[in-house]
């Protein structure tokens, strides 16, 4: 069973901030006007069976991050009372099992015409597992590199005794190379380069914790080679003897528009992909799990060949 994971990014800069409203109250550390900048849930993420329930900690904060006064005027909703029920004291219970999606529920704080929210996700199962570890996993095992765009990471839980439960929610942040995308389960990249994700989760009461690396490259998404015939039939390529790049784990497109069946070899960083054996008016596509050069090689006479730089 598999659920999207639901992000909330906070925004952090002060014209977001005013956007959400106007600063006031009293800051009783420094009897000097309060500016709200945020109000953060704890936790963030949460994982709860049908029947439990689990606090909700809400925090005001100012631009410095530290905490504020907590102000008279709160509000908590969820966005599916049918399958999650919150308190106005933020204590949040299961009532039926969310399936893929997390129910969001909300906070509002008010201080005078300073309006601050953050939302809390929480997936409910029908029954209580006792968690052992948070597993954040993307399409090729623990690194994945893009270009500028979006990584999936998809949480998953290893229960006590080595049940997995996929689907979970859990709360990202980054490094500065990437943001974590609103709404989705994953992050985009910002600059180029490597960056570390952090995931937490609190389920049925434990905190847990993962992390992968993901990195962020300008090789495009696709690779292409077309194999033609030449006068007396054999094959060639225009980028025969030249050197094409893209992006690690993007497959390779190797288009034979010959009349004959031909094999390309490689060599290179392992593992270097299998021979791929291509019909005439088909095509193969081999992936790349290694950074570097490859030679990739057509098995014909006279033999035709070029450099693939994967980064």
């Amino acid at each position: 069973m598999t659920r999207l994971l639901t992000i909330a990014v906070c925004a952090v800069s002060c014209a977001a901030a005013v956007a959400c409203g106007g600063d006031s109250g009293t800051n009783t550390k420094e009897g000097a006007p309060a500016a709200y900048a945020s109000t953060t849930f704890e936790p963030r993420a949460s994982m709860i069976a049908v029947g439990g329930t689990e606090q909700l900690t809400v925090v005001p904060r100012g631009f410095d991050g530290d905490s504020l006064p907590f102000p008279a005027s709160t509000e908590f909703w969820s966005s599916d009372s049918g399958k999650v029920l919150v308190t106005q004291a933020g204590l949040v219970s299961g009532v039926a099992a969310t399936g893929t999606v997390p129910v969001a529920v909300m906070v509002r704080v008010q201080s005078g015409n300073v309006t601050r929210t953050d939302t809390a996700y929480v997936a409910v199962t029908d029954v209580a597992y006792q968690p052992a570890s948070l597993q954040l996993t993307t399409p090729y095992g623990s690194q994945a590199w893009l270009l500028f765009g979006q990584v999936t990471i998809a949480p998953q839980i290893t229960a006590v005794g080595g049940a997995v439960v996929t689907g979970v929610p859990a709360y990202l942040t980054t490094s500065a190379t990437a943001l974590p995308i609103q709404s989705t389960s994953g992050v985009a990249g910002i600059k180029l380069g490597p960056a570390w994700v952090k995931g937490t989760l609190t389920a049925y009461g434990v905190k847990l914790t993962d992390s992968v690396q993901v990195k962020f490259t300008p090789a495009p998404f696709f690779g292409s080679i077309t194999l033609d015939s030449t006068a007396a039939g054999q094959p060639k390529s225009t980028v025969a003897g030249y050197k094409i790049w893209f992006a690690l784990f993007t497959p390779l497109t190797i288009t034979n528009n010959t009349s004959h069946t031909l094999t390309i070899t490689f060599t290179g960083p392992a593992p270097v992909p299998a021979d791929v054996t291509i019909a005439p008016g088909t095509a193969g596509y081999p992936i790349f799990m290694t950074e570097g050069d490859y030679t990739w090689t057509v098995q014909s006479a006279p033999t035709v060949s070029g450099t693939i730089s994967i980064q």
